[in-house]
């Protein structure tokens, strides 16, 4: 959910709740009472969707950024260890790759998921042609835990088409049902609300207010009826 949406399901209950309040004013009103009804049925519609999107999202996020974290910690163990044991025992394939092994904490954070998972699968590969010669800096079983992790990581990269349709989908009918409460609230909803800008004031700022959420304070014109003329909470 990005920042628009948040903000007009936020909008969207302000002004429910400004609905609420003056419920007496509300119901003389014709047609708000139906049109308060379907800002309900949409900003529950809305916030599910939102809460769809949350649920895929951020468990997957948060295993493939603790996995990257191992990775990232076990090259720095794996690596060095490699490079120590090419000066060791003057291994010849293993001294041409020395160079290609090195990098820092740091420049492991700094390479994208598909780099590190490349660099650390190239380490693996090159461990692995050397069994319990790494000991005492690496084990063997370490070794084995190291490939289990590169592929769980890869795994994490690229979602399946099919979850990635299903989210997509999630996305698209956010998007819809935050654009239909959008055009609800600036049409239909305020048409009902304008006449009631003098004769009850209270209830029109209220309900102004509430629009206001998000919107640009650098200025006090009322965008939002398309008269040019500031809101009348501001009017003297």
């Amino acid at each position: 959910m990005n920042k628009k949406q948040e903000f007009v399901l936020k909008r969207g209950d302000a002004v429910h709740q400004v609905f609420t309040r003056f419920a007496d004013v509300v119901q003389v009103t014709p047609g708000l009472t139906d049109l308060d009804a379907r800002l309900v049925a949409l900003l529950s519609e809305g916030k599910g969707f939102a809460l769809q999107q949350s649920e895929k999202s951020t468990p997957i996020t948060r295993q493939k950024n603790a996995t990257r974290k191992q990775i990232e910690e076990q090259v720095t163990e794996i690596a060095p260890a490699l490079i120590a044991y090419a000066a060791h025992s003057g291994d010849a394939a293993l001294v041409l790759v020395k160079k290609e092994l090195r990098a820092s904490p740091s420049k492991l954070k700094a390479m994208r998921d598909r780099s590190l998972h490349t660099f650390a699968a190239f380490v693996h590969q090159t461990a692995a042609k050397y069994p319990g010669k790494l000991e005492p800096y690496v084990t063997d079983s370490e070794i084995v835990t190291f490939k289990e992790r590169i592929d769980a990581f890869d795994q994490s990269l690229p979602a399946p088409k099919n979850a990635q349709g299903k989210s997509k989908q999630i996305t698209e009918n956010l998007g819809e049902s935050c654009e239909a409460i959008d055009t609800l609230l600036k049409e239909a909803i305020r048409e009902k609300v304008n006449p009631w800008r003098t004769k009850k004031a209270e209830f029109y700022n209220a309900f102004e207010n509430a629009m206001a959420i998000s919107e640009s304070h650098s200025t006090k014109t009322d965008k939002g009826n398309g008269t040019g003329t500031a809101p009348a909470s501001e009017t003297k």
